[in-house]
C-alpha cells in the first residue's frame, strides 16, 4: 500500500477549510436569525405603542364636542386629519420607523385635542397613553418599576429622563 504524503497533506488541509468554512456559514446563519428575531419583537413592540396612541386620538375624537365654536371645528378637523393620515400608516407599516410616524401623527392630532379642550374650558386631557410594562400593566405609581432595581435600564422610574423615551416624550415637543 503505497500513500502519497504530499495528496493525504492537501486533503486535510482541505477538509480542515471545510469544516472551518462550514462553522462560520452556521455561525452567520445563526446570527441573522437572531437578529431577525430581535427586529420583529421591537417591531412588535412599536406596533402596539402606536397602535395605543391612535385609539387614544380616536377616542378623544369620537367624544369631544365643539358646538358652534369655528376654530374648535377646526383644530377638531385638523386632528381628525391626522387620524386618518395615522390609520393609513398602521395599515401599511411594517418596520420600526413606520410605527413612530403613526405614533407622531397620532401625538399631533392629540395635541390638537389639547388644544381645543383648553379652549373649551376643559381639562387638557391625555396626552398620551401612560407607560406600560412589559407584562401589559400600567406603570401609573411614581416611581413605578417594571423589573427589580437593575434587571432591565429600559424601564426606570418615572421622574427620571430614562423614563420620558419610554413614555414617549421624545417625539412629542411642546
Amino acid at each position: 500500500m503505497d500513500i502519497d504524503i504530499d495528496k493525504a497533506i492537501a486533503v486535510g488541509a482541505w477538509s480542515f477549510i471545510g469544516v472551518i468554512l462550514l462553522v462560520c456559514v452556521a455561525g452567520l446563519l445563526m446570527g441573522m436569525r437572531t437578529r431577525r428575531q430581535r427586529q420583529a419583537a421591537e417591531a412588535e413592540i412599536a406596533k402596539k405603542d402606536a397602535r395605543r396612541w391612535y385609539e387614544m386620538l380616536g377616542d378623544q375624537l369620537k367624544y369631544l364636542k365643539v358646538g358652534d365654536d369655528e376654530v374648535a371645528a377646526e383644530a377638531v378637523a385638523t386632528a381628525a386629519d391626522h387620524h386618518a393620515v395615522a390609520a393609513a400608516a398602521l395599515g401599511k407599516a411594517k418596520k420600526i420607523d413606520d410605527f413612530r410616524r403613526v405614533r407622531y401623527n397620532a401625538a399631533e392630532g392629540l395635541r390638537y385635542i389639547g388644544a381645543v379642550r383648553a379652549r373649551l374650558g376643559m381639562t387638557p386631557g391625555p396626552q398620551g397613553p401612560p407607560p406600560v410594562a412589559p407584562d401589559g400593566r400600567p406603570m401609573y405609581e411614581e416611581g413605578y418599576r417594571a423589573a427589580p432595581m437593575g434587571h432591565n435600564a429600559q424601564y426606570e422610574a418615572r421622574g427620571s429622563a430614562a423614563s420620558l423615551n419610554t413614555r414617549g416624550a421624545d417625539s412629542v415637543s411642546r
